[in-house]
């Protein structure tokens, strides 16, 4: 008798729905976690970039010209 009051329906139903809550609540920390990982990552490639491009601005090329005027 008492087994099948904790196999009740309503205590199946309340286990799984604090399972779900936490398993979102971790996927959506983690997913937090990588957004931060690649917006770190795009803000160091775009500023490599524009720090390049000022670099070939300035540096002229073998036949004198800066490298934007060919």
């Amino acid at each position: 008798m008492y087994m099948k009051g904790i196999l009740s329906e309503k205590n199946l139903v309340m286990v799984l729905f604090v399972m779900v809550f936490i398993i979102f609540s971790l996927a959506h920390e983690d997913s937090k976690r990588m957004e931060q990982g690649y917006m770190g990552i795009n803000t160091y490639t775009a500023t490599k970039l524009a720090s390049l491009q000022k670099e070939l601005k300035t540096f002229p090329n073998s036949a004198g010209r800066s490298a934007n005027h060919e």
